[in-house]
């Protein structure tokens, strides 16, 4: 009887043991779905370049979103550009008036070239996107602004200020993964 009783113990002792195992198993997986869960979530925060807080835009991290620029754009171009004029543009699609699109715009310092980075909403915050092309207008001070059509592909303005000004486009493949913070 004594042997009876001492096999159940044990075998009580042994379930209990397996199951605390199991637990603490499922315990530390739950943990590391939440961590990996959380990074996911702070990764996708990290892409958001910029924010709507009560009807203004405002940039997440300028000094960061310029120096990813610069970095992008390399050494050469990006001591052309004038890093202040970073300004996010709302405008319409050429082709379809009711399709607003988004774009971040930097001007170089002698303001004859601005280049383009087409941004996507989610939600109340702009990212850049991954897929769509940089395009750059260089020619003149006045117009020759950056715009899309409503499938993305971009186009220049006219130069306003003088209209026999030339205006050229440059649009580069969707190398616009390198501007994401």
């Amino acid at each position: 009887m004594k042997t009876v009783k001492t096999s159940g113990l044990l075998l009580i002792l042994c379930l209990l043991f397996i199951y605390s195992c199991a637990n603490k198993e499922n315990k530390q997986s739950n943990n590391e779905t939440k961590t990996e869960s959380k990074k996911s979530t702070e990764k996708e925060k990290s892409n958001s370049i910029a924010k709507m807080e009560k009807g203004k835009i405002v940039f997440t991290d300028k000094k960061k979103l310029v120096a990813t620029l610069e970095k992008s754009m390399g050494a050469s171009r990006a001591a052309q550009m004038d890093m202040s004029t970073l300004k996010i543009d709302f405008s319409k699609a050429t082709d379809n008036e009711k399709i607003e699109i988004v774009q971040l715009i930097v001007a170089s310092k002698d303001k004859t070239e601005k280049t383009a980075y087409l941004l996507k909403r989610r939600g109340n915050e702009f990212e850049v996107s991954d897929t769509a092309t940089i395009v750059s207008c260089t020619g003149c001070t006045v117009g020759c602004n950056p715009r899309r059509q409503s499938n993305g592909d971009g186009y220049c303005t006219v130069c306003t200020n003088d209209p026999e000004g030339k205006c050229e486009k440059t649009e580069t493949l969707a190398a616009t993964a390198s501007v994401k913070q």
